[in-house]
C-alpha cells in the first residue's frame, strides 16, 4: 500500500507527545490547570527522564471531556429577527 505525499507529510509532522508547555500552547490551558488535571487524574501524563509528557491521544481525550461553552444568561434571538416575548 502506497502512502500519498500529503499523508506522509501529515504523519511526519504529527506530534506524538507534548511537554506541559507545548500542551498549554496547544490550547489545553495554563500550566497550573494542567498540573491540577494531572493531579486529579483527569489528564494522564508520563515521565521521560525528568520531563513530564502528555501523549497526543491523552491530551485529545482530556480536551474532548471538557464541558461545552454556554454563554451565561444571553437569550438566543430568533433567526427571523423578531424579538422574543417576555
Amino acid at each position: 500500500m502506497e502512502v500519498s505525499k500529503q499523508a506522509a507529510a501529515q504523519i511526519a509532522t504529527a506530534r506524538m507527545a507534548y511537554t506541559l508547555k507545548q500542551a498549554s500552547e496547544a490550547g489545553a490551558g495554563c500550566l497550573t490547570k494542567l498540573y491540577e488535571a494531572i493531579g486529579s487524574g483527569e489528564l494522564k501524563a508520563r515521565k521521560r527522564g525528568r520531563s513530564t509528557v502528555i501523549l497526543h491521544d491523552d491530551l485529545q481525550r482530556f480536551l474532548q471531556s471538557l464541558p461545552a461553552y454556554q454563554a451565561p444568561g444571553r437569550p438566543v434571538a430568533p433567526r427571523d429577527g423578531r424579538q422574543r416575548a417576555a
